[in-house]
């Protein structure tokens, strides 16, 4: 079941990174 969590929490910080790399790449290129 731990396992799981942690599945769960990476995929959570991955979405988070790939809107802050897309907030920023969005930035740069204006």
């Amino acid at each position: 079941k731990q396992i799981r969590v942690k599945q769960a929490a990476l995929k959570s910080r991955i979405r988070m990174m790939v809107k802050r790399v897309q907030r920023l790449s969005r930035s740069k290129r204006k």
